[in-house]
Parts: C-alpha cells; sequence; structure tokens
C-alpha cells in the first residue's frame, strides 16, 4: 500500500499533459471611405499558437448606386509552418449568399471549389489576401485570393508601397505599410474606389 501511495502521485506527474502555449492574437480595424465619407469596415484578427497561425476577416460595406447595395464578405484561412493548410470565404450581396470559395492543401497541390466548381493549384502558398493586413508583403510575388480562388501579382513600387493587379479585372490595388502593418490602401472595387484606412 505503502508503495503504491508513492507511485501513484509519480505515475499522475508523469501522465500530465504538457502545458501548451498561450495563443497571441492580434487584432486590427480599418474603415472603409468613397469620397471621403465611411461607408463600411474591416475587422482583421491574427492568432499565432505554435507553428499555426489562423488570419480571419470581415468586412462590411454599404454603398449607394441607384439603391443602398449591402455587400459584406468573410475569411478565414490556416497556415502551418508558412505553408496556407486551407481557406473558406464568403460573400453576401444585400444579405444573400453570392460566392463562396474553399481551399485545401492535399499534399501536392490545393483543390479549390468555387461556387461547386472545382479546379487545382500546383504551388504552395506563402502569401494569401488576409495576410495583407498583418504582413508587408516584402519579396512577395504572389498573393493568393481566398474568395476568387486564384493568384494576384505584386510588386513592389516605393519604400513600403505596393500594388496588387486582379488576375481577372486586371484593376491594381495600391497598399501602404507603417512598420510591417497595412496603414492605408486604395482599392479599385467592381461598383466604386474605396479607400482602407487603418483605425486607432
Amino acid at each position: 500500500m505503502l508503495l503504491y501511495s508513492i507511485l501513484l502521485p509519480i505515475l499522475l506527474i508523469s501522465f500530465d499533459p504538457p502545458p501548451t502555449e498561450s495563443p497571441v492574437v492580434q487584432n486590427l480595424r480599418y474603415i472603409l471611405l468613397h469620397d471621403g465619407k465611411q461607408i463600411g469596415q474591416v475587422k482583421a484578427r491574427k492568432v499565432t499558437q505554435g507553428n499555426e497561425v489562423t488570419y480571419e476577416t470581415e468586412t462590411s460595406m454599404t454603398i449607394r448606386v441607384v439603391l443602398n447595395q449591402d455587400i459584406d464578405n468573410s475569411t478565414f484561412a490556416t497556415f502551418q509552418n508558412g505553408i496556407m493548410i486551407s481557406s473558406r470565404s464568403k460573400s453576401f450581396f444585400n444579405n444573400k449568399l453570392h460566392h463562396t470559395c474553399t481551399t485545401q492543401w492535399k499534399g501536392r497541390y490545393y483543390e479549390i471549389v468555387r461556387d461547386n466548381n472545382k479546379s487545382t493549384l500546383g504551388r504552395q502558398v506563402n502569401y494569401c489576401g488576409a495576410m495583407l493586413y498583418f504582413k508587408e508583403p516584402i519579396g512577395v510575388s504572389l498573393a493568393y485570393s481566398e474568395l476568387a480562388g486564384l493568384d494576384n501579382k505584386i510588386n513592389k513600387i516605393g519604400d513600403h508601397i505596393y500594388t496588387l493587379t486582379d488576375s481577372k479585372s486586371k484593376k491594381k490595388n495600391k497598399y501602404w505599410y507603417r512598420g510591417g502593418i497595412l496603414e492605408k490602401a486604395y482599392i479599385n472595387h467592381t461598383l466604386l474606389d474605396v479607400e482602407v484606412r487603418r483605425a486607432y
């Protein structure tokens, strides 16, 4: 009985799970403007835990083209050891589902399903659209669009200034960075031009 009483605490200590690393959470918020008037906002979150990093963005915008039009989209992307493992993105137009896109790493390629249309991508993704808020694209030439399921080209045009060219529309968006974080951007949206400005 004495031996049992000695061994039991040792066994309990031996089989305790190792302490998990606390996640590091970073939140950013941006306001969206058109002609100097606020029309929406972006909330972005980055969570780092060990070798896994997740990015989440939520965008809401109301524009007036004859009538008010509500545009919302959400994106969630997961990276492990610097490689995107999966992403999912949804867009809504006037509260109705407009587009969906999921991307899943299959070991040698990504399987992309956009609005039930399947395609593949044969390269590893190390940088995606949600990262534009948190990480200046130094040395990056391609950014994967989680909603379109396509690569967009990035070019550096000045000190901490970049353009991103939409692979479908060929429109260019412009991004400015401060301390590695997105400070502002000009987006050539399908319906109107939008300024993205960091909110402090």
